[in-house]
C-alpha cells in the first residue's frame, strides 16, 4: 500500500506523486496527512487536493480514505455490524448534497469546510468544529 500526502508532495517537491500511474498498476493507495508544522492535518483536505489536481474518481478517493489505510497496517476494514463497536462521523453539509449531481464528489469538496462534525468512537462522542482560518 502506498500512502500519499498530496499537500506535502506539492510543498516539498513541487509536484504530486504519480497516483494515476500507481492506480493503473493496481497499487492500493491510502491518503495520509503531514503534520510537520506546515499544514493543518486533515485527510479530507488531502482528498480535496488530490481530486482537484488529478481528477480521480471520487469513489476511488473515498476508498483511499476509508478502506486502504487498514490494508497498510495489515488489518481488515471495519464494517457496520450488529453488536460491533461504533465509529461513525456525522457531517453538516447544509443543502450541498440536495443539489449535488455527484454525492461522492460533494463529500470530498465540501467536508473540509463543514461547520461541524460529530464523531462517535466506541462509547465517546466528539464534536469537531471547523474554522476556515485553521484550514
Amino acid at each position: 500500500v502506498l500512502v500519499v500526502n498530496p499537500r506535502s508532495n506539492i510543498w516539498f517537491t513541487g509536484r504530486m506523486a504519480n497516483v494515476v500511474k500507481a492506480l493503473e498498476h493496481g497499487v492500493k493507495i491510502a491518503l495520509g496527512t503531514d503534520n510537520a508544522g506546515i499544514f493543518h492535518p486533515d485527510v479530507w483536505i488531502e482528498a480535496h487536493v488530490l481530486e482537484n489536481y488529478l481528477k480521480i474518481n471520487p469513489k476511488t478517493i473515498l476508498e483511499m480514505l476509508f478502506v486502504n489505510g487498514y490494508h497498510a497496517v495489515g488489518e481488515k476494514p471495519c464494517f457496520i455490524k450488529e453488536g460491533g463497536k461504533a465509529y461513525v462521523m456525522i457531517v453538516d453539509l447544509g443543502l450541498a448534497n440536495e443539489r449535488s449531481s455527484n454525492i461522492y464528489l460533494s463529500l470530498i469538496n465540501r467536508l473540509p469546510w463543514s461547520r461541524s462534525r460529530v464523531i462517535i468512537k466506541h462509547d465517546k462522542v466528539f464534536k469537531v468544529t471547523t474554522s476556515l482560518s485553521t484550514i
